[in-house]
């Protein structure tokens, strides 16, 4: 048994000493294979030490990935709970034709085999290029929800009022019908959106928007309440005074009617305008038997004060092809419904480039 000093400082102190089990020093293979044996039980105790720290590392990790997947999850869970499913909110492409809303013009539909080919052109088009459900639906933006929209002019502009309430329809809580005769809508609906209401007015093609007592219309639409305005061509006034005199408000006196005065109409209108045309104005030089030039539209000094953008009613014509009342034929005039007045519609929700406030957004 020897001793072997491993403190230089202290040789005399026993307790500096270090036992060295049973070894000849004088012995070197002996004292090799005590080497060896050292310096492998240190390899070994590093290699452990490693894998402790492997192990502790990996677990630290699993824990932290399962903290985040149950936070996720409670984040979903809570996103559920607290709004409608958003599929709820999803509209169809094109209106269904058993929408209620088709009776006001149950002569718009089509059924022609012309018609249903150039539906399903459309929709397959708008299933490879667009952001719609291969069911031809799509999410309603939410910055429609709870807006008063408000739908004026003649009955290019019915079309329209007929489509945004038909791709609706499925949210529909209430209509009002205060007159319609077989000319003229005047109408509301709300429709009931994630929690919140969109109502439409529709004053479309009556006298009252003629009169220079505006009294009428005003006590049937909340003009100050309204957060957009579809704005359309109104017709000659010979339209409503002779060629269908008996089909618009007959009540009402004929010598009373002007030119549709907005300045008087929109008192107290504070939203945002939407400009439209007639359907294939772009293309026909006479619409209904009309020359262009005798419709009656908004003069620029009415609307200038207002936040005014104007959406292009023919904007799908160049892509698609017109789809004609009269079985999807390629005229000018009334369209197909459902049909181009909803992509009119589909663009609307999908906002409008170049316009300010809530509507400036991407379309497609």
């Amino acid at each position: 048994m020897f001793w072997i000093n491993t403190k230089k400082e202290n040789p005399k102190d026993e307790a500096t000493y270090s036992k060295v089990s049973l070894i000849d020093l004088d012995d070197s293979s002996d004292f090799e294979d005590y080497a060896l044996s050292e310096k492998a039980e240190k390899r070994s105790q590093r290699i452990n030490n490693l894998m402790s720290c492997l192990s502790s590392w990996l677990l630290q990790i699993c824990v932290i990935f399962v903290i985040l997947c149950l936070l996720a999850q409670a984040a979903r869970l809570f996103s559920s709970s607290a709004e409608v499913d958003p599929a709820s909110a999803d509209i169809p492409l094109f209106g269904d034709l058993g929408c209620e809303f088709l009776s006001l013009r149950e002569k718009y539909t089509c059924q022609s085999k012309a018609y249903w080919k150039w539906r399903e052109a459309v929709e397959e088009d708008f299933r490879k290029t667009h952001r719609i459900h291969s069911n031809t639906s799509y999410a309603l933006p939410r910055v429609w929800e709870g807006k008063k929209i408000w739908f004026l002019g003649n009955s290019h502009v019915i079309q329209l009022y007929i489509s945004m309430a038909c791709q609706l329809s499925a949210h529909l809580v209430r209509r009002t019908q205060k007159s319609r005769f077989l000319q003229s809508v005047i109408e509301s609906s709300s429709f009931m959106v994630n929690g919140k209401e969109i109502t439409l007015y529709a004053t479309l093609n009556t006298k009252m928007i003629y009169l220079r007592n505006v009294t009428l219309l005003r006590d049937f639409v909340p003009v100050e309440d309204i957060d957009l305005i579809v704005l359309g061509w109104f017709n000659p006034l010979d339209f409503l005074t002779r060629s269908h005199d008996d089909q618009v408000e007959p009540e009402i006196d004929n010598s009373l009617l002007r030119r549709p005065n907005l300045n008087w109409l929109l008192k107290g209108f504070t939203g945002k305008i939407v400009t439209v045309k007639l359907f294939g104005a772009k293309f026909g030089h006479k619409i209904h038997g009309y020359q262009l030039r005798d419709y009656m539209r908004a003069d620029s000094a009415e609307i200038e004060d207002f936040d005014v953008c104007h959406l292009d009613i023919d904007w799908w014509i160049e892509k698609y092809g017109l789809c004609d009342q009269n079985g999807c034929l390629q005229q000018t005039g009334h369209q197909c419904t459902p049909g181009p007045p909803d992509l009119v519609i589909w663009k609307l929700f999908r906002g409008l480039r170049n316009c300010n406030g809530w509507l400036r957004k991407t379309s497609g």
